[in-house]
């Protein structure tokens, strides 16, 4: 660097992912979450469950929705709608707290499951939406895990219809 000069820094890492984060009551948005220093933790069938159950549960229990999901071996995938009063923050620590707890009792151990940030992307319109599903469950097919769909079983779809709120 020269003498009396100023760099611009670009913030990198989580604290750039939070930087710009929305939380839009109804919006959906398409979410990655990895393992901790990419561990593939979900190959072992127990962890894989574990989560799997734990994101089946919550798609009927929480006021915001899970519409899909699929396991991959080191991170998931996640569409979700926001319910009217929550955050995209708050959702997201539940889903990661609960799935951490659930697998970290699978394999009896107690270690940080989840990397301390996730990527999210908000869908703008039923095309979105649906581009980002398909995404979503050809995810293992793409990683070379199975030939067809139907053959992994880590995956769920709910959604029968976008929300209204969605199509604004």
């Amino acid at each position: 660097m020269l003498y009396g000069m100023k760099t611009n820094t670009i913030k990198r890492g989580h604290q750039a992912l939070r930087k710009t984060r929305v939380s839009l009551p109804n919006q959906i948005y398409l979410i990655t979450v990895c393992c901790k220093n990419k561990e593939r933790i979900f190959l072992d069938y127990n962890a894989a469950r574990a989560l799997s159950s734990t994101l089946n549960r919550m798609l009927k229990e929480k006021k915001s929705k899970i519409l899909a999901w699929v396991v991959m071996p080191d991170h998931m995938h996640l569409a979700l709608q926001l319910a009217e009063d929550e955050t995209l923050a708050k959702t997201m620590n539940q889903i990661n707290s609960c799935s951490a707890i659930a697998v970290n009792r699978a394999l009896n151990r107690h270690s940080q499951l989840w990397q301390g940030a996730y990527h999210d992307h908000a869908l703008r319109d039923e095309d979105q939406l649906f581009t980002a599903i398909r995404y979503l469950i050809s995810n293992p097919i793409r990683a070379g895990l199975v030939e067809k769909l139907g053959d992994y079983p880590y995956w769920n779809i709910v959604i029968a219809e976008p929300s209204e709120a969605l199509l604004y």
